[in-house]
C-alpha cells in the first residue's frame, strides 16, 4: 500500500488539536509566524508537520510569552535547522505494521478513546493502522506511550533479516529530539514476546504515568540518574549501577531530574 502523506486538517481541527482558538491560528499566522496552505476553495489546511510546528509557537508565545519578534527569531531558527538536517523525527514505513491495530484492540479501546487521548483525529489514527500515512516520531510515540509500549515494538521486521547477532553500528535506533530521547534495538529477532533496548535519556527528559498494562519490565541503570514512580506513590532514585523490577500492571513513569544524559538498559516480558 502506497505511503502518503497528504493528510490535511482544518483550522477547526487544529485549534482543538492545540487547544486554542482558530482566531490564535489566525493572529499567528498575521505576526508573520508561518504561512499556510490552501486548498483549492482557498481555505487554511494543515498536514502534521505544520501542526507540530504550531506546537511549538504556541509554546514560545503562549507558555513562554515570548515576544513577536523572540518568537520570529525562534521560528526562522528551527526552519534553517530543519534545512541543514535530515528531521531525525522522520519514520520510514517500516514502522507501519499491523501492531498497532492489534494493541488497540487488545486493550478493547475504541478509535476515538485513542485519538482523543494522544491528540489527533479518528481518520489519522485509522490511516496509522491502515499503514497509509507516514506520522513522525512525536506522534506515533504519543501512541505508544498510551498503550505502555516503545515504538520499536511497531517495527516491522523482515524474517530474512533476523539474526543471533547485532554489532554496534547495526542498531535500529530511533530519536525523539523533542522528548529528548533516544531508544537502540539490541534485539534483532522476530520476538513479539521480548524486547531488550538501550535507553538515552537527556536531562530533563521524561515519560508521565502510564496506565496499567500486561507484562514485566526490568531496568538496568548503566550511567546517570533516572528517577522512577511506580504504583500512586512509590519513588526509586536509581543511579548507576541499580537495577529496578516491577510488573507492568503498576501505573510507571520516569524522569531523568539530573542534569547529565542517563543510559538505561531496559528489558520488556510481554505477557499476554
Amino acid at each position: 500500500m502506497p505511503i502518503s502523506n497528504n493528510i490535511y486538517f482544518k483550522i477547526q481541527e487544529v485549534a482543538k488539536i492545540l487547544e486554542v482558538v482558530p482566531a490564535t491560528i489566525r493572529n499567528w499566522e498575521q505576526n508573520g509566524f508561518f504561512k499556510p496552505k490552501r486548498s483549492e476553495n482557498g481555505y487554511r489546511i494543515f498536514d502534521q508537520h505544520d501542526i507540530e510546528m504550531l506546537r511549538k509557537i504556541k509554546n514560545w508565545s503562549v507558555d513562554m510569552k515570548m515576544g513577536t519578534q523572540a518568537v520570529k527569531m525562534m521560528v526562522d531558527s528551527y526552519n534553517l535547522n530543519e534545512l541543514k538536517a535530515p528531521s531525525e523525527n522522520a519514520l520510514t514505513k517500516s514502522f507501519l505494521s499491523e501492531k498497532w491495530k492489534e494493541s488497540r484492540q487488545s486493550q478493547n479501546k475504541t478509535i476515538k478513546e485513542v485519538a482523543e487521548a494522544v491528540g489527533i483525529s479518528t481518520s489519522y489514527l485509522s490511516k496509522i493502522e491502515n499503514m497509509q500515512v507516514n506520522p513522525s516520531v512525536e506522534v506515533l510515540k504519543k501512541i505508544a506511550d498510551y498503550y505502555g509500549e516503545n515504538v520499536l515494538y511497531y517495527l516491522s521486521t523482515d524474517p530474512e533479516e533476523t539474526s543471533q547477532l547485532v554489532r554496534k553500528d547495526q542498531r535500529v535506533r530511533v530519536v525523539d529530539k523533542n522528548g529528548g530521547l533516544s531508544i537502540e534495538n539490541l534485539l534483532n529477532q522476530n520476538n513479539s514476546r521480548l524486547s531488550f533496548m538501550l535507553y538515552t535519556l537527556q536531562p530533563g527528559s521524561k515519560r508521565p504515568t502510564l496506565q496499567p498494562h500486561s507484562g514485566n519490565e526490568i531496568v538496568f541503570v548503566l550511567s546517570g540518574k533516572v528517577t522512577f514512580t511506580i504504583g500512586e506513590e512509590t519513588v526509586y532514585h536509581l543511579e548507576e549501577g541499580d537495577c529496578l523490577s516491577y510488573s507492568s500492571k503498576e501505573n510507571h513513569g520516569w524522569c531523568n531530574e539530573s542534569q547529565e544524559e542517563t543510559q538505561l538498559l531496559w528489558f520488556y516480558e510481554r505477557i499476554a
